[in-house]
C-alpha cells in the first residue's frame, strides 16, 4: 500500500495510507475476532494488483505486468471468495487510476493483467472446478448457515461503533463488527474529493483513496 500511495503523494503521506489500510477496523476483526487469517493475508495483494494493473496501463511496464499477474494469482491462492470479490475491483480501479489512458485498449490491458494472473492460478482452481461433481460442495458450502441469503447485512452496520463477537447477519444486537471506522471514513471522503478534482487534470492520487477506502 506504501508502494501504491507513493506514486502520487510524498512519503509522509504514503505512509499515513499504508498505515490506514493496516489498521482498517474490518481487517481487525478477521485478525481478533473471526481468526480469519487467510482472508486478512489477502489484503496484501490488492494494493499490488492495483499498482501493477495502473503501470502497466499508462506506462506498458513489464514489471507492472509481472507484479499485477503474479499479484493475482497471490490472491487466488490465499483466498479465493476474496478474489471474487477483489479482482474486478482492482482492475477497474487501476484501469480508472491510469489517467489519462482510460479507453477500450487500456480497459483491455487491465484485463489482461488480470487474466494473466487467472491462467497462473488454474493449477489451483480448475481441478477444484472440474472435480467438484465429485465432492459435497454444494452442501456444506453454501448450506445453512453458510446460504449466502444470511449474510447480507444492514447500511447502518458499516457505521456501528460497537464490538461484538456475534455474526455478519441477525438483528439481535450482537453482530461482528463491520465498521468502515469513522477516521477511514472521513479520509476516505477527503481523499474521494481529491481524486474527482484531479481527475478534472487528468492526474488521479491512486494511492491513498484506494487505502482509505
Amino acid at each position: 500500500m506504501y508502494r501504491l500511495a507513493s506514486m502520487d503523494f510524498p512519503g509522509c503521506m504514503a505512509c499515513v495510507g499504508a498505515i490506514f489500510y493496516m489498521v482498517a477496523p474490518y481487517r481487525l476483526a478477521d485478525m481478533f475476532i473471526r481468526h480469519a487469517l487467510a482472508e486478512h493475508c489477502a489484503c496484501i495483494w490488492l494494493p499490488l494488483i492495483v499498482w501493477g494493473t495502473e503501470r502497466f496501463v499508462s506506462k506498458s511496464s513489464r514489471i507492472g505486468l509481472v507484479t499485477g499477474a503474479l499479484a493475482t494469482a497471490a490472491l487466488i491462492f490465499t483466498h479465493n471468495i476474496m478474489a471474487l470479490i477483489g479482482i474486478p475491483v482492482c482492475v477497474v480501479a487501476g484501469w480508472a487510476f491510469a489517467s489519462p489512458r482510460r479507453g477500450i485498449l487500456s480497459l483491455a490491458a487491465a484485463v489482461a493483467v488480470a487474466a494473466i494472473g487467472v491462467g497462473l492460478a488454474a493449477v489451483f482452481w480448475w481441478p477444484a472446478m472440474t472435480g467438484r461433481a465429485f465432492t459435497r460442495a454444494e452442501a456444506s458450502l453454501t448450506g445453512g448457515y453458510y446460504d449466502f441469503h444470511r449474510h447480507f447485512i444492514e447500511g447502518w452496520q458499516f457505521l456501528d461503533t460497537h464490538w461484538n463477537f456475534g455474526i455478519s447477519g441477525g438483528s439481535d444486537g450482537n453482530q461482528m463488527p463491520l465498521q468502515i471506522g469513522l477516521l477511514h471514513l472521513f479520509a476516505g471522503l477527503g481523499a474521494l474529493t481529491m481524486v474527482l478534482g484531479r481527475w478534472q487534470g487528468d492526474c488521479a492520487p491512486s494511492g491513498v483513496l484506494w487505502a482509505c477506502v
